[in-house]
């Protein structure tokens, strides 16, 4: 049995809720797929929700799969985690499909694609790589990115305060580097650029607002002009985002 870039999801049965497989003369071969959220009516085998197999049979991960719980496989071919799946609805094609929802750590995750069109007949891969499961993402959110006009300064330690907001098209996590910049003047004469960086994130509802502290390793933010930084790092379903902006930085005890 080959099962490549599916989704068996939120199925009940009354032995292996997801998967069932006990033919002792063959093995089965898991590539890129989704088997999660499963339901194993049989009490005596409560453990084994996803998949249940003989101990006989090989039950083999390539590429990457993606379940929510370890029952179907461990090691490096298996992601345990939520698959952030949407309801079966109409989503385009000849059937009803399961899309996946911003940060679902299936968007991207597939290796070792090799199955050209997704159950909608879309073309794989729409992103760097190949999606996990039967839905392959091709409609991206957005994401726009403020930083405040403000940087509030430690008189002290020369530590600034960033803040800001995410607004995001869809709910979803994002998280954002942040990094300021302020170019000093040395007795009048020499030039010296105090720089920080750091990563926040926020939970995008809307508009949500974040707040970073950036320490610099060398030197100590003052009041003065800056220039602030911001983009996103790390945001499963979006398009990249990005600001740069001119700052001012004032003094606070």
């Amino acid at each position: 049995m080959i099962i490549r870039n599916s989704t068996i999801a939120d199925n009940t049965a009354s032995q292996g809720g997801g998967i069932f497989f006990l033919d002792l003369d063959g093995d089965f071969n898991i590539r890129n797929s989704i088997v999660a959220n499963n339901i194993d009516n049989d009490l005596t085998d409560s453990a084994t929700p996803n998949c249940s197999h003989h101990l006989d049979v090989a039950g083999v991960l390539t590429g990457t799969t993606l379940s929510n719980d370890d029952s179907c496989g461990t090691g490096l071919g298996m992601i345990i985690a939520n698959p952030m799946l949407a309801p079966l609805a109409s989503n385009g094609g000849p059937t009803m499909t399961r899309a996946l929802l911003v940060g679902s750590p299936a968007i991207d995750g597939g290796t070792v694609c090799s199955e050209g069109t997704d159950q909608r007949y879309v073309a794989r891969p729409q992103g760097a790589t190949c999606d996990i499961g039967a839905f392959e993402l091709d409609k991206l959110e957005t994401v726009t990115l403020t930083i405040g006009p403000n940087v509030a300064v430690n008189t002290k330690t020369g530590v600034a305060t960033v803040t800001g907001t995410a607004t995001c098209s869809a709910p979803g996590i994002v998280r954002v580097d942040v990094a300021l910049s302020q170019t000093q003047k040395t007795n009048g004469k020499f030039s010296t650029i105090i720089q920080a960086a750091g990563t926040t994130s926020a939970n995008c509802i809307g508009t949500s607002s974040w707040s970073v502290v950036l320490t610099p390793a060398i030197g100590k933010f003052e009041s003065g002009s800056a220039t602030g930084t911001v983009k996103t790092s790390s945001a499963s379903g979006f398009l990249p985002g990005s600001v740069t902006s001119a700052l001012k930085a004032f003094a606070v005890k």
